[in-house]
């Protein structure tokens, strides 16, 4: 929210604009970003001077993480997204993460197009339940090869970097560490999970993560 994004990004939280969803305003105003959506539905973003109108208006980068982000961990609740922009001469939009309980689930490894979150974040009928969330920003970019390039580039870095299995497990271990513990007094007083459960769930998510970036880089 405002108060968040304040402390985090030094934004005032009066001056600011924040979407959830295609259009729903949870702070300012959705102008602007209808406006925004507008344009590159009826603009050739092939086009030098309309790509530029966009990465004018929108922080690209961080979008291309945004999606990455929604794709490798293969959620299946993409319709949780929020943007934000400051009401400030040159502030662009940026994308939040929030409500990533749908992800690393056994799907991210179906070999199934209805998984393949490669292809389901760029559908142009839409994505999320019954498709209800528009792509039309990142449908409309991926025309244009200089963001193509820079989204393939960045998908690579991430697939040899932020995403190898190795780091990923060394992060997982140490959350687990933190609370395991806790785990144990939480299965004895409350038995849901119980330890066992919540031991075998973590097993479970390994080895999702042991296999999630062949899958990813496949589809890729």
């Amino acid at each position: 929210n405002e108060e968040y994004l304040e402390t985090h990004e030094g934004i005032d939280k009066d001056n600011v604009d924040i979407i959830k969803g295609n259009s729903t305003v949870l702070a300012g105003s959705n102008k602007e970003y209808l406006a925004l959506i507008d344009y590159v539905k009826t603009h050739d973003l092939t086009v030098a001077e309309n790509y530029k109108y966009v990465t004018d208006r929108v922080d690209i980068d961080n979008f291309i993480d945004w999606l990455l982000v929604q794709i490798f961990f293969c959620n299946g609740d993409t319709g949780n997204k929020k943007c934000y922009k400051e009401r400030v001469e040159g502030a662009k939009w940026r994308w939040i993460m929030f409500d990533l309980d749908m992800t690393l689930r056994v799907e991210a490894l179906w070999d199934r197009d209805d998984y393949n979150m490669l292809k389901l974040m760029f559908n142009p009928a839409g994505h999320g339940s019954n498709n209800a969330f528009s792509t039309a920003l990142q449908c409309n970019l991926i025309k244009n090869k200089d963001f193509k390039q820079k989204f393939i580039n960045r998908y690579a870095e991430l697939l040899n970097t932020t995403f190898m299995p190795e780091r990923m497990l060394s992060i997982l271990d140490g959350m687990v560490a933190t609370i395991d513990t806790e785990m144990v007094k939480h299965g004895e007083r409350w038995s849901r999970p119980t330890y066992s459960t919540w031991k075998d769930e973590i097993a479970g998510l390994r080895r999702i993560i042991e296999k999630r970036r062949n899958f990813a880089k496949d589809q890729f």
